[in-house]
């Protein structure tokens, strides 16, 4: 149910027939990385970060977030940001596409002020059907990641509380050889941006 409710918020601000602002300030986590990327333009604070954690405590990503990050910024950050469970700092976020600006804590109100009256004064019409035009060009996976990510989830071993390390749900499920283990690195998230 909880699902549901997060699909049709993250569908309701795609299908807006008016460019939709985000304003990022801290973390965007969770489903709230969905909804943010879901928007049309997306605002973040110098000190914010995108975090899809899921995979940290068995679970995977929700809101339609394994499609979004993918068409902002490519498969290779979408499979770290997913895969990793770390912070994506939003400098790095801005350099991968995947939101509009960075700005200084103390001037994100008021960039996101200046945006949205400029939006709000537009041809109304044009702004929809170009809404309308980038959406189809990039999310045309969307709904098929908003049904996989819901079919999957229940699929999912679910919370980890004694180790970060993922563990198989069941003997069955272990692997057979250290050859099916992913390859381990130290390089943060961001160092992927680059890549891109």
């Amino acid at each position: 149910m909880v699902m549901d409710a997060a699909n049709r918020l993250v569908r309701a601000v795609v299908d807006a027939p008016v460019p939709v602002i985000v304003r990022i300030r801290g973390a965007a986590a969770g489903i709230g990385v969905g909804i943010a990327l879901a928007a049309d333009l997306v605002y973040a604070s110098e000190d914010s970060y995108l975090l899809l954690a899921f995979i940290n405590i068995g679970l995977m990503p929700d809101g339609g977030a394994s499609a979004l990050v993918a068409a902002a910024a490519g498969r290779p950050l979408a499979a770290a940001m997913a895969l990793l469970g770390e912070r994506l700092p939003a400098t790095a976020a801005r350099a991968a596409g995947l939101i509009t600006a960075v700005v200084p804590d103390e001037e994100l109100d008021a960039t996101v002020q200046t945006a949205a009256p400029k939006i709000a004064a537009g041809p109304r019409r044009a702004l929809e059907l170009t809404k309308k035009a980038l959406n189809q060009a990039t999310l045309t996976s969307l709904d098929t990641a908003l049904a996989t990510e819901k079919a999957g989830s229940p699929n999912c071993c679910g919370p980890r509380i004694s180790s970060r390390a993922p563990q198989p749900c069941s003997p069955s499920a272990r692997p057979s050889s250290r050859t099916d283990q992913p390859a381990v690195t130290d390089r943060p998230i961001a160092d992927y941006v680059h890549r891109l």
